[in-house]
């Protein structure tokens, strides 16, 4: 049997080609990266790459949403399939309707209105009065 060192930066391998850990300050993900691709996120107990949650693009652990993956929105670092009420839905995340919008299609349109506020349907407004 020939003991052969492994090629920089495997820590651990079974051949020259397959390593199994890393050195110090890269990640292990099937081989050793700087930094975990798209749909992982660094385990730092470990120096592995794990996968996110499935609704997330990028994450920062598997709890926490960088961004969404298609069809999702993020809102407070997690992807939703709709966003919450106060909220409208906009390239990939959940952005705050403008007071006192209800709910809201975008910044400007205001499909309710908060109690004591007039919905303008016709231009998608809230009013005070009449």
């Amino acid at each position: 049997v020939t003991c052969r060192s492994c090629r920089s930066p495997c820590l651990n391998c079974l051949s020259s080609t397959a390593c199994t850990s890393c050195l110090a300050g890269f990640l292990f993900n099937q081989s050793c990266v700087i930094t975990c691709p798209n749909g992982k996120y660094p385990q730092t107990a470990d120096s592995t790459c794990q996968n996110c949650d499935v609704k997330c693009l990028t994450c920062y652990s598997l709890t926490s949403c960088q961004s969404c993956s298609t069809g999702f929105y993020l809102f407070q670092s997690s992807c939703l399939s709709s966003c919450p009420t106060f909220y409208y839905p906009s390239v990939n995340m959940c952005l705050p309707c403008t007071l006192p919008c209800l709910t809201c299609l975008n910044s400007t349109a205001c499909m309710t209105c908060q109690t004591g506020f007039l919905s303008q349907k016709v231009n998608f407004t809230c009013l005070n009065s009449c």
